[in-house]
């Protein structure tokens, strides 16, 4: 019990620490912080983007750099966050609408392709006619149509559009 309270006394909430992801759950997961005790990232703080289950954000044995949130010292309870501290690049990109950007097509879908813009960030290019979308891995230049912080939704256009 002893080292687990010393390892706990050693954190400071906002500092950031390295981790190793030990295992996914459908709440989050949790990180072994080299410690006695481990960390759970909830799956609120795991990433700014969607997903349906922390395995498509994180994988078991994957490094992480994580900052700690809350030290429960009695409950012997540590909540991390991988989310970037400097905020959601989501209201930075919602300054660049307009803008043509590179993208990476992340995955297709019946209504279009889904790009990867930044970190966590991705837009929809919709379907458009009988055109054949770009394929899963390829580079792509879009338009930046628009920016719905509060649905989380980037809508992208055709560079030349």
């Amino acid at each position: 019990m002893q080292a687990d309270e010393e390892f706990l006394a050693s954190l400071r909430v906002g500092e950031e620490r390295s981790g190793t992801v030990v295992r996914t759950e459908s709440f989050g997961a949790i990180i072994d912080l080299g410690g006695p005790v481990e960390g759970v990232v909830s799956v609120v703080n795991l990433a700014w983007r969607r997903f349906r289950h922390p395995s498509e954000v994180v994988s078991v044995g994957e490094r992480v750099k994580v900052r700690v949130l809350d030290i429960d010292v009695s409950r012997r309870r540590i909540s991390l966050s991988l989310k970037d501290p400097d905020g959601d690049p989501l209201l930075a990109l919602a300054e660049r609408v307009g803008d043509v950007v590179v993208g990476t097509v992340a995955k297709a879908a019946p209504i279009g392709v889904f790009v990867a813009l930044e970190k966590d960030v991705e837009g929809l290019l919709p379907r458009i006619g009988d055109a054949v979308p770009p394929p899963v891995g390829s580079e792509v230049q879009v338009r930046i149509v628009d920016v719905n912080t509060e649905d989380r939704r980037v809508s992208l256009a055709p560079a030349d559009r």
